[in-house]
């Protein structure tokens, strides 16, 4: 089984991570954070929502009681 497209999706989602929490605490430390009320709120859904799409009713195969597609044990390994 090739993983590499796999392994650089989630180079990507981390590389995109940190450049987000880069500019979260730059702005954050110069206190110029302008964001309504609403707008967090809305991220904060967006994100939430983005973590429920990792997810599978199904579960993963050979092992249904897991249901998060990336967090979880190794086939052999728990």
């Amino acid at each position: 089984m090739n993983f590499a497209p796999l392994q650089n999706a989630g180079d990507a989602l981390t590389r995109s991570a940190d450049r987000y929490q880069k500019a979260l605490d730059k702005v954050m430390a110069n206190g110029d954070l302008k964001i309504s009320a609403e707008s967090l709120k809305l991220l904060n859904e967006l994100l939430l929502q983005s973590e429920r799409k990792l997810t599978s009713e199904q579960g993963l195969p050979g092992r249904p009681w897991f249901k998060h597609m990336i967090y979880a044990p190794g086939l052999y390994t728990g």
